[in-house]
């Protein structure tokens, strides 16, 4: 590894290191959202159409593990019409 070589590795590890430093220090504080009215709308209705599929998907998970449950159980052997 050539002289000028080690020099650069070395200033990129030390980039990284203050990279880090400063990343760890750095505070953010939210003061004011400017969003028109409009706006604000639009993004409530794309907010309620992307949850359609989440609230899908969850209640999926859910039926599973109620189901599983319930065959674990021994519950709903009389609504399936399973003689006991």
């Amino acid at each position: 590894m050539s002289q000028q070589q080690a020099g650069s590795a070395q200033r990129q590890q030390a980039g990284r290191a203050q990279h880090h430093e400063r990343k760890r220090l750095q505070e953010v504080v939210v003061a004011d959202v400017d969003i028109s009215f409009g706006n604000m709308v639009m993004l409530l209705i794309k907010l309620a159409f992307a949850s359609i599929p989440a609230a899908i998907i969850i209640w999926v998970v859910m039926l599973v593990f109620g189901l599983i449950a319930a065959s674990v159980l021994g519950v709903g052997g009389a609504m399936l019409g399973a003689a006991g």
